[in-house]
């Protein structure tokens, strides 16, 4: 596996482009009927193609790629930078009837670095194209957003990065079990890129040997799903002597990556019960099915689940997750053991 993964399966055309059907409709657009707007903001979260898709843009617009220029924001952010580049805009395309440059990490860009930029967006010349990539929009100008296009890309489902990750296992000629897969899912905390590269390092690591959702949750050091199930069972009935013993093993496991996956789950229980989803996988049918079924004895409800994430929203702001996640835990067994 000479090249990675996420470069060799990078999309490389619209067509190829996965879970962001709306993006992908209004960037098409904008080609199909020739009034390109001159600077457009991309915006989403980590690993979701902002810069992919910016690529494929510009050569959806048939710009040379001597003619597309990027800039990483982050480690070039300066006015001299700037004021470099604003001069080589004024200067015609080479190959194309079209400059486009890329901004990435665009909210890392100083005030006096946007302020450059802003005096070019104020009278841009024909030939240029903005394209900015960013995952925290709020730290860009309102003058900067008032004069561009603003994008959001979708975060992707678990749905869609299954389907990701079962088309490139087919495409190296890996079999991923089911479960395997919808581990990778969980690492891959709703980022195409971490999808593919959880799933390289698995491949890497296990080598001719079978892929199993035991060597996925020891490679990625993620909690097994029996002990997953375990935690979810014991909120759809905890008793004292259950809460006690998961409470025992917690410090074993990444406490974050822990929530997430229960929290999946119970979100499982409730769309199933209330036919939201219809169909599951075979990893979790019969647990979400059994609580799911079981509406007056299961603890498993809507105020369950915001009780979770309200929890899940504090371990993620705490310096230390797993004592959030702990104190929620002992309050669950003053409850239950009153």
């Amino acid at each position: 596996m000479s090249e990675t993964l996420y470069r060799k399966y990078r999309p490389q055309v619209f067509a190829d482009v996965i879970g962001q059907e709306r993006a992908v409709s209004l960037l098409q657009s904008f080609v199909t009927d020739e009034r390109t707007p001159q600077s457009i903001i991309l915006k989403g979260t980590r690993g979701t193609g902002k810069t992919t898709m910016a690529r494929i843009f510009a050569l959806e617009l048939g710009v040379d790629p001597i003619d597309v220029y990027e800039l990483d924001a982050a480690s070039n952010n300066g006015v001299v930078e700037m004021r470099e580049l604003i001069n080589d805009a004024l200067t015609m395309p080479i190959m194309s009837a079209r400059k486009v440059y890329i901004f990435d990490e665009v909210h890392m860009f100083s005030n006096s670095t946007w302020s450059v930029l802003l005096k070019m967006l104020e009278e841009p010349p024909a030939h240029v194209l903005f394209v900015m990539a960013t995952t925290d929009d709020h730290k860009i100008p309102e003058t900067i957003i008032s004069r561009s296009v603003v994008i959001a890309l979708s975060t992707p489902t678990s749905l869609v990065l299954s389907e990701l990750l079962d088309r490139t296992a087919v495409a190296e000629n890996v079999i991923l079990p089911e479960d395997a897969r919808d581990m990778l899912v969980i690492a891959a905390d709703g980022s195409f890129r971490n999808a593919l590269v959880a799933l390289e390092t698995v491949i890497r690591a296990t080598g001719n040997l079978p892929i199993t959702v035991d060597t996925v949750a020891q490679t990625l050091s993620l909690p097994p799903l029996s002990f997953v199930r375990d935690v979810v069972r014991m909120l759809a009935y905890p008793k004292p002597e259950i809460v006690t013993e998961i409470a025992t093993q917690l410090p074993q496991y990444n406490s974050v990556q822990l929530m997430r996956m229960v929290l999946t789950r119970v979100r499982m229980v409730l769309e199933y019960r209330f036919q939201i989803i219809k169909v599951l996988s075979e990893t979790d049918k019969e647990l979400v099915t059994s609580i799911a079924k079981d509406i007056a004895g299961s603890k498993v409800n809507a105020s369950l689940l915001t009780h979770l994430l309200r929890v899940e929203s504090d371990m993620l702001q705490s310096a230390d997750p797993l004592m959030s996640l702990q104190a929620y835990l002992y309050g669950l067994l003053e409850t239950v053991s009153e």
